[in-house]
């Protein structure tokens, strides 16, 4: 579900009150597409979250701080830190049933006047969403997002060119292009003559070559070009290569809807709108534009499309939250997000009656709290996964390599059963050599050397060879000796080859359960670096990238290496002073007894947990045959009890590639009995004098 322009109406009007005075102590970017604005205001500190993605494009307050992707901002921020750092906000603007929100800031004599200096413009449009910084008189400073003349002719959205709203709302009747309606004062007969004409549309033949149609609308005559890419820029494919004639005309064409018809001709309604008019004022969201549809009917959809519209004028706004499930109202309510029992479907900023009895309706404290609730996480998440997919992608290759690899060697090691075979008929055409003509390609015998070893030939199981007619006796022997030589030297070889393959494998897999674990920027970065100390990131670029963060990383510090930070060049600090852990602080758990549960969620987190933290007589746990965590119970020689067993055991098994099994086997046994693996790399270990238990994967005990 996106924002649409009633949605940003509610805020606005929200906006005044609490925006409105506030001061601007930060700006940060969480995400490429997004930017948070620290904002003081009512005697504490909130964020108002920005965001231009493409699906999730919004403004809201946030309870929290937004998560970080990146360590370094961006020159867009910068310059908004410049401009807003210390600024207070004096007015904020929205533009009548545009999906567009301004707020103004000033300093100063400007904040009693009330008048802004610069404009932080929104534009929570899809695709084309973006943030502009413009002075006082429209002139752009800045955007998250520049678009040249060249890929939008109607705006250009550069520094120094004056800013222009999107172009203005129309719609398509009789084949011309008019105005959108208001909805505040539709009538009857605007909306009838609309549908007329989009049933005409919809009954006319398909054309040879139609123009593209606008999918979403559901209303077959709103016609218009090739679809517009971002800022306008055009994405229609064909271009000159295909003639009218070649182009098929869309195999389905789907009857206009009411909400479609209303989405297409009223000012600022969505698709979601038009559903809401059409079930109150037809009994059914999906209600289809018909013929005989009658004074009364045109009459009620009329009557609603008004009482919905007049919501800015009234601000008699109902923010409310859509769940479904059996906890449906405790998920809309509480802090935590929603279960997978429980899931938040929608919002709306009134109460929708469109919806099911399975759909609960919980009324939000604000516009602001519902959002808020609503898109909790979505944005980072799949930022977070968009930092993950290359990486994803780049170890399931080397997990396919090594797959390939371990068939290949283990076929050449099936093929030295022949070993025996070709030493054999090596050895009778060397003796026999005298009783093969020139040009024989087939010599047959039985078998003497069995007879010698004891074993009497039989007529009923006599050697045949076949030879190479081409090739005397001699040499037929001695082309099955070199095969016999290279195949013996491939035996010494290939379970080295496989031994080194199965560990590699392994390290894949620990690696890609490393990737699926980190829930942080710092955790994707910590598996990055050990893709590419693994040799896997071999492009020049990341390369180089990866060497300026390790080198950033080790001048850090200053002069001396006090404190146990790296000196001046990376140089060490004093011996024995407090190191960080290379990939990140483990997590530490407080479970059953009083004991502490280490746990590592990384390679070289369970290097430092089971190496470094643990000592020889703790207990150390991890998921039977599979990659995942090493879980540590700092247990000090002291016998656990089942209960902290159990726990310890349910991190092993949730930190792990088996989370979303209900069971798994966990393997436990004293750290004196767990040693580095020959050849493997950081936090892969063979172990003995294990037990095994079986527990359900959860995040078990109270984090330190």
């Amino acid at each position: 579900m996106q924002i649409d322009a009633l949605t940003l109406a509610a805020l606005a009007d929200e906006f005044q009150t609490t925006l409105v005075g506030a001061r601007i102590d930060d700006v940060i970017q969480p995400t490429p597409q997004a930017v948070a604005l620290q904002c003081w205001g009512g005697g504490r500190n909130r964020w108002l979250m920005v965001s231009t993605h493409p699906q999730l494009a919004r403004i809201h307050f946030t309870a929290e701080k937004p998560r970080k992707l990146a360590a370094e901002p961006p020159a867009f921020v910068m310059l908004l830190r410049k401009y807003l750092e210390g600024a207070r906000v004096v007015a904020v603007r929205h533009p009548r049933w545009e999906r567009v929100i301004e707020i103004g800031f000033g300093r100063g004599a400007e904040i009693t006047a009330g008048t802004a200096s610069v404009w932080l413009i929104v534009e929570a449009m899809g695709r084309n969403s973006n943030i502009t910084l413009t002075d006082g008189d429209a002139v752009i400073l800045g955007a998250l997002r520049l678009v040249s003349a060249e890929v939008n002719a109607y705006r250009a959205i550069l520094p120094h060119v004056p800013y222009r709203y999107p172009p203005p709302q129309a719609r398509t009747l009789h084949g011309a292009t008019l105005p959108r309606l208001d909805g505040a004062d539709v009538t009857v007969s605007a909306l009838r003559e609309a549908g007329q004409d989009a049933l005409a549309t919809y009954d006319m033949p398909p054309l040879a070559a139609p123009t593209a149609t606008a999918p979403d609308d559901g209303v077959a005559n709103i016609t218009a070009p090739a679809t517009t890419g971002a800022q306008g820029k055009s994405t229609g494919k064909g271009g000159g290569k295909q003639s009218a004639q070649k182009r098929k005309p869309s195999a389905r064409r789907e009857a206009p809807t009411i909400a479609g018809l209303l989405a297409a001709q009223v000012l600022g309604f969505s698709r979601e709108l038009g559903s809401e008019v059409a079930f109150r004022a037809l009994g059914t969201p999906d209600a289809v534009v018909r013929a005989d549809l009658g004074e009364a009917q045109w009459g009620a959809v009329a009557r609603e499309t008004r009482a919905l519209a007049a919501l800015p004028d009234a601000h008699a706004w109902e923010p409310t939250l859509l769940t479904r499930g059996p906890d449906a109202t405790r998920a809309a309510t509480e802090d935590a997000a929603p279960g997978p029992e429980a899931s938040l479907i929608g919002f709306s900023v009134y109460r929708p009656q469109r919806f099911p009895p399975e759909i609960t309706l919980t009324t939000a404290p604000s516009v602001n709290e519902a959002l808020d609730r609503y898109f909790r996480g979505a944005e980072w998440q799949s930022a977070l996964e968009g930092a993950k997919g290359g990486l994803r992608r780049l170890l399931q290759t080397q997990r396919d390599r090594c797959q390939r690899k371990a068939e290949a060697l283990h076929g050449e090691l099936s093929a030295l059963d022949e070993l025996s075979r070709l030493r054999l008929e090596a050895d009778t055409l060397l003796t026999y050599q005298t009783e093969i003509a020139p040009g024989q390609r087939v010599f047959t015998i039985a078998d003497p050397f069995g007879a010698d070893a004891g074993e009497p030939a039989t007529d009923d199981q006599p050697l045949t060879i076949t030879l190479d007619p081409q090739l005397t006796a001699v040499e037929n022997a001695n082309r099955r000796y070199t095969r016999y030589h290279k195949l013996q030297r491939a035996g010494e070889q290939i379970p080295p080859q496989i031994e080194a393959n199965t560990v590699e494998l392994a390290r894949i897999e620990q690696l890609q359960t490393d990737l699926a674990l980190a829930e942080t920027p710092a955790e994707v970065t910590h598996v990055r670096a050990e893709v590419a100390e693994a040799g896997y990131i071999r492009s020049g670029l990341e390369a180089r990238r990866l060497a300026k963060e390790q080198r950033g990383k080790k001048g850090k510090g200053g002069k001396g290496g006090k404190g146990g930070k790296p000196g001046k060049g990376g140089k060490p600090g004093k011996p024995g002073a407090a190191r960080a852990p290379e990939g990140g602080a483990p997590l530490r758990r407080r479970i059953a007894g009083g004991f502490v549960a280490l746990v590592g969620k990384n390679s070289r987190q369970n290097e430092e947990v089971t190496f470094r933290e643990a000592a020889p007589n703790d207990l150390w746990l991890h998921a039977r045959g599979a990659p995942g965590a090493h879980v540590i119970i700092k247990s000090g020689g002291r016998p656990a009890p089942e209960e902290a067993l159990q726990a310890a055991a349910s991190l092993a098994a949730y930190y792990s590639q088996l989370r979303a099994s209900g069971s798994v086997a966990v393997d436990y046994t004293e750290r004196r009995y767990v040693r580095h693996m020959q050849g493997g790399g950081p936090g892969m270990v063979i172990y003995e004098r294990e037990r095994t238990l079986h527990a359900p994967p959860t995040d078990a005990g109270d984090a330190e």
